[in-house]
């Protein structure tokens, strides 16, 4: 089922579904498998120049070069994943908590929903909170929201 999935995604023209997801674990051993290659080859031409440069680069290049490149390409494919998942946590957010991710899904479309599902809903009437009575630090008495001063001590409030 799975495999008909990806195939099926594969040539959709319109991107309704993605195959990176899948995709991005097979490329990471790829490239991994080809940046080895490539270190072995790198240390088998400078053996050929010489033997005493086969050796630095043995030890201490190819080393350097597979653990930057394996740094490198992990981030970049990292990088695509997030951007991926971002992608499926604004459209969950943009349609709710038991919605289906579709890709390439135009934002006006989401817009138009939600705008039409505020339009239909009946106003919401927000009452403002009532103003919390502070206490004079002198006194105790209790002072007014906008009272500089305690009317009963006459102390500044702070």
């Amino acid at each position: 089922m799975e495999a008909k999935n990806f195939i099926r995604s594969l040539f959709d023209f319109s991107f309704r579904s993605f195959i990176t997801g899948r995709v991005i674990p097979v490329l990471y051993v790829l490239m991994m498998i080809s940046i080895i290659i490539e270190a072995v080859f790198f240390i088998a031409l400078t053996f050929q120049f010489s033997s005493g440069l086969g050796i630095l680069v043995l030890l201490i290049g190819a080393p350097i070069y597979l653990l930057i490149s394996l740094i490198f390409l992990r981030v970049l494919l990292e990088l695509i994943m997030v951007i991926f998942r971002i992608a499926e946590n604004v459209h969950t957010l943009a349609r709710g908590p038991g919605a289906q991710f579709t890709p390439g899904l135009e934002p006006a479309v989401a817009t138009a929903s939600v705008g039409a599902a505020v339009a239909d809903s009946a106003p919401i009437a927000v009452s403002p909170d009532p103003p919390v009575p502070s206490l004079c630090t002198n006194c105790g008495g209790v002072l007014s929201p906008d009272a500089r001063f305690c009317t009963s001590c006459g102390t500044a409030r702070a």
